[in-house]
């Protein structure tokens, strides 16, 4: 039980982490004005 709760949190940190750097990056791109890159990066 105990592994398993480990392999719970460190997966919950990696997709806290891989929302977070999309949400730097697209904040990034709108801030610059790039609309077409940004419609590119989602897509």
């Amino acid at each position: 039980n105990s592994i398993l709760l480990q392999l719970i949190l460190v997966s919950a940190y990696l997709v806290d982490g891989a929302a977070f750097a999309t949400e730097s990056l697209a904040g990034n791109i709108y801030g610059k004005k790039i609309g077409n890159y940004l419609k590119n990066f989602f897509i």
